[in-house]
């Protein structure tokens, strides 16, 4: 028995190439038999039946009845035979005690399709189905028409009749706004009663496939800033080669430059962008980006530098004198907002993405920021947030192999960083709050999330923030103890704000802190009680200012190598 490996398809078949029957899928069956009878001329056999003659009866006939008679019998066996082959072992038991090929063919079918009641309230559901069709917007004119023709063979093979300018005119209804004008234009131009339905779906699929060519647009360049120094009417053509080749060895930042031939120092810097386009117009074909109009040597795809594909000819990084330049997936006021101006995408696949970065940040403290800004927009996602999001992706593929070191040390104390963005949230001006737990030098814990109250003041935002690194701390000092790692002396928290340490040590500022939720005093008694201590530290040493906000290249640097992440 040969079986393909096409999912798609219902059925296995036999050498003899008959359909094998399961138990699902009847209707289906039904056809494709049908069309192996009819082809080995069997159909009438199974249609009419056989009437089986006696040896008496057989010795009255003639010549010629007795020719037609064995060649009945002969059709008979023979449409028997291909009835046990395309039947399952499980199923073959039900049809063995038939004598004929119509009585097989009768049992199977008020078995598996029923009578004529099942039958009647199987077409009624699929007559809802049926005038339910509907194409959504994320779906294309092949998959729809699939759905719609798999409905229409299933009344078919029930017995019921549809005309097929019904079904066209049930099409054409169901297109989305995408499709008004090419549905106008059919309908102006053809008539619907001479159309036929392959006519239609052919029409379609290249209208189809022309507005995909023309509405084609590369995600990855949302995020681009851009900076042409040649704007610059007053600089002479030798003074723009010069800033042009100094920016490129000094600058840092995303922009174009022209008229140079100097590589940058940065990730991805290199000058002589003015040809660019050379090859755009060319039937040359590129093996990296798979696209024709340039050839490989020229695609913006392909870094010179490092020969990696994440970054272009145009869009490069350069070292700044004063690295001063966030590093970070997102340009400011543009990713970090619900309506940012920008097209909508499709939600689920949007959300499947952000769920499966959330997963990462298990294990790489480095995205937890990033992945939690962009996990805010999961409900109304827009073309800039997703492409926020493929640039994680960007990030993740060029840093596989980092990942967190945990050695053994002699000292093992519990040691914390909390830090907030005050009014961090460009939508409803809420903080986001940051913090991390180290054992020693290995990194335990780590958070970034928003807050759910709105603060007045920074120092209140960082308070807020404390209060929840408390929090943490306590139940971390609790699982230490369970497993013979008690903390003896209080648990450090590191802050960067003179006067939360100020309000969680003196009441006297109690008028500036009883607006404050009740729930976020708690680190009052805790710092009472000796069990958390919190101490100021340098904004330049804060390690829990990467989940808060973007920080530079030097800030990342730092987390890494504090907490051992290589």
């Amino acid at each position: 028995m040969a079986s393909t490996s096409n999912q798609e398809l219902v059925f296995t078949y036999s050498q003899q190439g008959i359909p094998i029957f399961v138990g699902q899928d009847f209707e289906l069956w039904n056809v494709l038999m049908r069309t192996v009878f009819v082809s080995h001329e069997l159909w009438d056999v199974i249609d009419e039946g056989y009437i089986a003659h006696t040896q008496e009866e057989v010795a009255a006939f003639t010549n010629a009845q007795k020719k037609e008679h064995k060649e009945n019998k002969t059709k008979d066996a023979k449409a028997l035979s291909f009835m046990h082959q395309g039947v399952s072992r499980s199923i073959l038991p039900r049809i063995t005690s038939a004598k004929t090929a119509n009585e097989a063919w009768q049992i199977l079918k008020n078995q598996f399709g029923g009578h004529e009641k099942v039958i009647t309230i199987k077409l009624q559901n699929l007559w809802r189905d049926f005038d339910n069709l509907g194409m959504k917007d994320s779906e294309n004119v092949q998959d729809f028409l699939s759905r719609v023709l798999t409905v229409i063979n299933q009344i078919r093979g029930y017995g019921d009749t549809l005309e097929e300018k019904k079904i066209i005119e049930k099409v054409l209804r169901c297109l989305p706004v995408k499709f008004e004008h090419i549905v106008a234009a059919i309908e102006e131009s053809k008539d619907l009663s001479k159309l036929s339905l392959d006519e239609l779906m052919g029409s379609l699929e290249a209208h189809e496939k022309r507005m995909n060519r023309f509405s084609t647009q590369t995600l990855e360049q949302a995020f681009q800033g851009k900076m042409n120094v040649s704007q610059k009417a007053k600089d002479s053509p030798q003074e723009k080669k010069n800033i042009s080749a100094q920016r490129a060895s000094q600058g840092r930042g995303r922009g174009r430059f022209q008229n140079s031939n100097t590589r940058g120092q940065g990730r991805g810097g290199r000058g002589n962008s003015s040809s660019r386009f050379k090859n755009q117009d060319s039937d040359s074909y590129c093996r990296i980006c798979r696209r024709n109009g340039h050839d490989t040597q020229s695609c913006w795809n392909r870094c010179k530098r490092c020969r990696n594909t994440n970054h272009s000819k145009k869009d490069g990084w350069f070292q700044d004198e004063d690295e001063t330049k966030e590093a970070n997936f997102f340009e400011k006021n543009e990713a970090d907002q619900l309506d940012d101006g920008a097209a909508k995408v499709d939600a689920k696949i949007y959300r499947s993405l952000v769920g499966s970065l959330i997963y990462l940040t298990n294990t790489r403290p480095d995205i937890v920021y990033s992945v939690s800004l962009i996990s805010r927009f999961m409900h109304e996602p827009s073309k800039l947030h997703y492409a926020a999001a493929k640039r994680i992706l960007r990030y993740l593929q060029g840093t596989r192999k980092l990942g967190i070191k945990y050695v053994k040390e002699k000292e093992n104390k519990l040691v914390g960083y909390t830090d907030s963005d005050w009014a961090g949230s460009l939508d409803d001006r809420k903080s986001t709050s940051g913090y991390i737990f180290c054992l020693g030098s290995k990194i335990i814990s780590w958070v970034s999330k928003k807050q759910k109250t709105v603060s007045l003041s920074s120092a209140e935002a960082e308070y807020i923030a404390a209060t929840d690194a408390a929090c943490e701390a306590v139940w971390l000092r609790r699982i230490l103890s369970d497993v013979e790692q008690k903390q003896e002396a209080p648990t450090t928290i590191f802050c960067d704000n003179n006067s939360t340490i100020a309000m969680t040590k003196n009441p006297v500022f109690h008028a500036r802190t009883k607006h404050i939720e009740l729930r976020h005093h708690f680190i009052r008694d805790l710092v009472s009680d000796k069990k958390i201590q919190l101490k100021f530290i340098n904004t330049n040493e804060q390690l829990a200012d990467d989940f808060t906000k973007a920080v530079s290249s030097g800030k990342i640097e730092q987390l890494r190598n504090h907490v051992r992440i290589t």
